[in-house]
């Protein structure tokens, strides 16, 4: 609402001469299917879609970030029963398709594949410091150069995972 006098992000696409589609960003089927018409768009060569999912970040920016600083704790309860795994969950409980066992199973081996891969990324090694900046600007600028000539000379600290 600050940020634009459109009633919402997808009205802005009309200005740019594409459609725009507002939609449940939590809703897994709904997503798919405008994602879905939008590519027949595109591979068509009618152009882009713009799409608006709506949704709502419940949890913190970051580790470091306090969200109770500037919004009221209770402010991300309504959304929790719109939390979208859940939300899809239950439609395939219900379809017969989804029990703890196979939750289990599909968890266990997620987070196999998960630990495999950090393990994996734990023995490469780490990239230079100045792939920060040179790995997203082709020209870099001056003052960038300059911050990184100054972090250059600070230690380089691990993360907890060795990365």
């Amino acid at each position: 609402r600050r940020q634009t006098a459109a009633a919402t992000i997808a009205q802005r696409a009309i200005a740019y001469g594409f459609p725009g589609v507002r939609v449940d960003g939590n809703d897994l089927l709904a997503m798919i299917s405008v994602t879905r018409a939008a590519a027949e768009r595109a591979r068509k060569g009618e152009g882009p879609t713009l799409i608006e999912a709506v949704t709502y970040r419940r949890a913190a920016h970051s580790s470091s970030d306090d969200p109770s600083v500037y919004r009221d704790p209770e402010e991300p309860k309504p959304w929790e029963q719109k939390d979208p795994l859940e939300r899809w969950k239950l439609y395939m409980t219900h379809r017969g398709v989804w029990d703890d066992g196979w939750e289990k199973q599909q968890r266990d081996a997620i987070n196999e594949e998960i630990m495999s891969c950090l393990k994996q990324a734990e023995t490469r090694p780490q990239p230079p410091l100045s792939s920060i900046i040179e790995d997203v600007y082709a020209d870099v600028p001056q003052e960038l150069r300059d911050q990184l000539a100054e972090i250059a000379v600070m230690p380089r600290q691990k993360s907890p995972h060795g990365l």
